[in-house]
């Protein structure tokens, strides 16, 4: 049923009913009642609709009266001219005021004639009025004992600040080259006697958790706890690409830097496991179940920013086959500037000796080309590898073996 409306505007308010004109036996009356029904409400939103325009109009012209939260230069006009391109940019005197026959914020100041001065605004109304101005990168100029160097960087940080930081970017004791030890990833396509082809993969990494100390992407200097791991296997290519074996490692290495100095003292696990491929294939091999537990303690000196002299001995705690002490020792020539696109030339040369070997070991040998992106950036190499030793994969740490081939390598 359609509800009646009442009249508006009349001292006796009657209702009309238009029921009778909405019959569905008479569609003329369904016309004329809907007709006047719309008229009606068609006269209130008219109202309606004038008295919104009137209050939009009255609010308008109280938020345009408004003064802003410093004094305005000058009086207001109708408009402000723009300043041309080549107009003075705004400098307070001595006393805090600005001369005339100068522009700020696209406006004019009147000209030289004039002795009215004006007061700037503080930093707190112009963000009030304006915002806060977007942070623009800056170069920073920085000099060390090894020469001035420059960093592109948001403005406003402070390199010299030591502080804690977690999960820093960089990784202050960078991994040795050469080593075939190191969690990182790569891969070494290889030559290897009594083997035609072999295939050494790394596949891990080393990360930062927490550091003490500045924020320099090039230097970075102070106190940084890391966490590593690897997985480092090793395929035989020519054999249906079987599984010879994986050595698997992980450790805590916490690191120290200053100035050309370094050192790194810490934990690692290694344990290594001889692949079931290779196992079912070679029925009378015996396997061994190499393992070591081992504290260790490395020092490095840069003697220039790239190149780096180093020595490192370790402890097994626990051991088994293996015995209780290593040594290592090397150089290594890296990037540490970002090098874009064109790279430069890196080269590595690392040797590690063990008790079980009666301090025996082998030698290791990098050299090709290496790239070194931004802030955070490791480091991409390729190129040639050379070993000769006692092999790398421990399953097999009494055999010896020379290596040649190539490489592709990235240090964290």
């Amino acid at each position: 049923m359609i509800s009646s409306y009442t009249e508006v505007g009349r001292a006796e308010q009657k209702p009309v009913d238009i029921r009778p004109a909405l019959s569905v036996y008479e569609p003329a009356g369904w016309l004329a009642g809907l007709a006047h029904f719309i008229s009606r409400r068609a006269t209130l939103s008219a109202a309606s609709v004038s008295l919104s325009l009137l209050l939009f109009v009255a609010l308008t012209s109280a938020v345009i009266a408004q003064q802003p939260s410093y004094p305005l230069p000058f009086p207001q006009e109708p408009s402000r001219p723009q300043a041309a391109p080549s107009a003075q940019v705004l400098v307070p005197d001595q006393s805090g005021s600005i001369s005339a026959n100068s522009s700020w914020r696209g406006v004019n100041f009147p000209a030289g004639q004039s002795s009215i001065q004006y007061q700037l605004p503080s930093q707190s109304e112009i963000i009030a009025d304006f915002g806060v101005p977007e942070e623009r990168s800056t170069a920073v100029m920085r000099e060390n004992e090894f020469g001035s160097y420059t960093i592109p960087m948001t403005s406003g940080v402070d390199f010299d600040i030591y502080e804690w930081q977690v999960l820093p970017s960089e990784i202050m004791y960078r991994a040795y080259l050469a080593s075939q030890k190191e969690s990182r990833l790569a891969a070494q396509l290889v030559n290897s006697t009594d083997h035609d082809m072999l295939w050494d993969g790394f596949a891990g990494g080393r990360f930062g958790l927490l550091r003490y100390g500045n924020r320099d992407p090039i230097y970075p200097q102070g106190m940084q706890v890391d966490i590593e791991g690897a997985g480092l296997v090793r395929l035989d290519v020519y054999n249906d690409v079987d599984v010879q074996s994986v050595d698997f490692r992980a450790g805590v290495p916490v690191s120290f830097v200053w100035g050309r100095h370094q050192a790194r003292v810490g934990y690692y696990h290694l344990s290594s496991h001889t692949g079931d491929e290779f196992l079912l294939k070679n029925p009378t091999h015996q396997r061994l179940n190499y393992a070591r537990d081992v504290l260790f303690l490395g020092y490095g000196y840069y003697l220039t920013p790239e190149f780096r002299m180093y020595g490192e001995m370790g402890w097994a705690f626990y051991s088994d086959v293996a015995n209780e002490w290593e040594f290592q020792f090397g150089v290594d020539y890296s990037p540490r500037f970002p090098t874009g696109s064109r790279g430069v030339p890196f080269f590595g040369i690392h040797g590690h000796l063990r008790e079980e070997l009666d301090f025996g070991g082998g030698l290791s040998a990098q050299v090709g080309w290496a790239w070194k992106g931004e802030r955070g950036s490791g480091i991409f190499r390729t190129g040639l590898h050379y070993y000769n030793g006692f092999s790398p994969q421990y399953s097999f740490f009494r055999e010896h073996e020379q290596q040649i081939g190539i490489g592709i390598w990235y240090d964290f």
